[in-house]
């Protein structure tokens, strides 16, 4: 499961990107010792990097957020989310429906 991952926004909300915006980006970093990264960028609001462990259960994959730009994160931002791997284990689908595919590692 250790591997880089980008989420595949929806269509409607890359639709609303206005022209010459950049969109949202969102990349997840599974790494081998059992932590991870998620970096996210969007237009106006200020890089963040969300850190900390996840488990894997069959094709389960549980993400514990416990640091948010190097500070302990409290309250909504220690979240705890949850993917199902998709066969060939080239993408990740999140339990709100969103995809996340495998990118070069």
């Amino acid at each position: 499961m250790a591997g880089s991952y980008r989420l595949v926004l929806p269509e409607e909300v890359a639709n609303a990107v206005p022209e010459g915006a950049t969109p949202p980006d969102f990349r997840l970093d599974l790494k081998p010792d059992g932590t991870f990264e998620l970096r996210s960028q969007r237009m106006g609001v200020p890089d963040e990097v969300a850190s900390g462990a996840y488990t894997v259960l069959g094709a389960r994959i549980t993400v514990s957020i416990t640091r948010v730009d190097g500070h302990p994160a409290v309250g909504p931002e220690r979240e705890t989310l949850l993917f199902d791997a998709v066969s060939p284990y080239d993408s990740l689908k999140q339990g709100d429906g969103s995809v996340w595919k495998r990118i070069g590692d």
